[in-house]
């Protein structure tokens, strides 16, 4: 998927699968209600900054699986700011983390 919005979010109003690579150009991309991001393990994200991320209502979310002792960024933040989360597996195994970014 290639976000490329010059201004203002993509507003996402269903569950949404990434299976190879989401490219967040320019503009959010924002999951409403309880629509749901879910990411493949070899899926990339490319481009996600300050201009460039996701956000969500309460109930939405992105889900992502994390390969066995490794670390994948989660590219998101509120309305006003770009606050990404890095999260880190030291399982053994595969794990699915779900992320999300809660405030104004």
């Amino acid at each position: 998927m290639n976000m490329g919005s010059t201004t203002g979010s993509a507003k996402i109003l269903g569950d949404l699968y990434i299976a190879n690579k989401l490219d967040l150009q320019k503009g959010r991309l924002h999951l409403v209600d309880t629509a749901s991001l879910f990411i493949n393990n070899v899926a990339t994200i490319t481009n996600a900054g300050t201009n460039s991320y996701i956000t969500n209502d309460f109930k939405s979310a992105i889900h992502r699986n994390v390969a066995n002792n490794s670390t994948v960024s989660f590219p998101v933040g509120t309305m006003s700011a770009y606050t990404p989360i890095d999260v880190k597996n030291n399982s053994s195994n595969a794990e699915v983390y779900k992320v999300g970014a809660r405030g104004g």
